[in-house]
């Protein structure tokens, strides 16, 4: 699992951010950055969520507990497919109800 200070650098680095643009956006110098990725530094949550701020990402990406977009991706194709089948089902309980109802009748 990585690091909170990995989990920076990588957001930081796709989103094409220099250490320098953003230790001026954080007011900090470029060593405390270059610190805090590299895990020298552990950075507090108000500061991790300064930072989550500036690369306009949710925090919990930061903190390593939300999935990424390609996982967010799978999820929603999941979830799509369970709404399929949860409309099937209830197709299909409709079907039975109307089948129940026929043979009481008779």
């Amino acid at each position: 699992m990585k690091t909170v200070g990995q989990l920076i650098r990588d957001t930081r680095t796709e989103r094409k951010i220099t250490q320098a643009e953003l230790a001026k956006r954080l007011g900090v110098s470029i060593p405390a950055i270059s610190k805090i990725e590299s895990g020298v530094t552990d950075v507090n949550l108000s500061r991790v969520h300064q930072i989550a701020e500036v690369l306009e990402i949710d925090v919990l990406i930061l903190l390593g507990s939300q999935p990424k977009n390609s996982d967010n991706d799978a999820i929603l194709v999941a979830q799509k497919q369970l709404a399929i089948r949860d409309e099937e089902i209830v197709m299909l309980h409709r079907k039975v109800t109307h089948l129940y109802e026929e043979l009481n009748k008779k």
